[in-house]
């Protein structure tokens, strides 16, 4: 049977994309992530954990259209959700002076979908959480960057059901310089447009940043690609 897409490992065949040109007619007031969740459905296209594929879907879709292969409905604007910031948290700012061995080992735990959370996502909103200024540990950062770099795949899989082959941040150069990834051997990548994910003109808008990035397999180019 004739693929007429590959995408995301997924061969996509001339009969599917009918079917899915067929699924689209008989909705024709559907959204398209209306469109996305019940195609998801009606294919069975879970994770390993059970969620719904929709946004996989929603891609595959998109990339059909571009393709010119389906049409699908005009995009809705998003009403924008305006979130309660998370409450915030007391930390003990006492200054912190020490070699690495005095304060080892140091644990590192999963808090996702815990009653830990809700205290992270407050230290992460203080930022003070991220930055630690009043602690003086020489190689501390890239310790701490190297054991999470080492179990991210692992609780990713155990939370997600799937898991990750290649990891990536993004350093300010006017702001930072990169030290702590450099040390923990990840590597630079070059530099961002400057434009964000979302930005409408393509000019950019913002400072560029350093991406830096780090690969958790070997073989992480064949497996991104979904080669044999």
């Amino acid at each position: 049977m004739q693929t007429a897409l590959r995408y995301r490992g997924r061969e996509i065949t001339t009969a599917q994309v009918e079917a899915i040109r067929e699924f689209i007619a008989e909705r024709p007031g559907a959204s398209r992530r209306a469109l996305s969740i019940q195609l998801s459905l009606s294919w069975g296209w879970r994770q390993l954990n059970g969620t719904l594929c929709d946004a996989l879907c929603r891609g595959l879709l998109l990339a059909l259209a571009r393709g010119g292969q389906i049409a699908l409905p005009p995009a809705r604007l998003a009403i924008p959700r305006t979130r309660r910031p998370p409450a915030p948290v007391e930390v003990d700012t006492t200054p912190v002076v020490a070699r690495l061995s005095e304060i080892s080992p140091v644990e590192i735990r999963q808090v996702r979908r815990t009653p830990e959370e809700a205290l992270v996502n407050g230290l992460t909103y203080q930022s003070r959480f991220l930055i630690l200024p009043w602690v003086r540990v020489p190689h501390l950062a890239s310790h701490l960057l190297g054991r999470m770099s080492a179990r991210l795949s692992a609780d990713w899989q155990r939370v997600y059901a799937h898991p990750i082959y290649f990891t990536e941040t993004f350093v300010d150069p006017l702001r930072y310089r990169g030290t702590c990834y450099r040390a923990a051997n990840w590597s630079e990548l070059g530099l961002t447009t400057g434009r964000g994910k979302n930005c409408p003109t393509k000019q950019p808008n913002r400072s560029l940043k350093q991406v830096w990035g780090y690969a958790l397999v070997k073989d992480f180019r064949r497996r991104l690609c979904g080669e044999g």
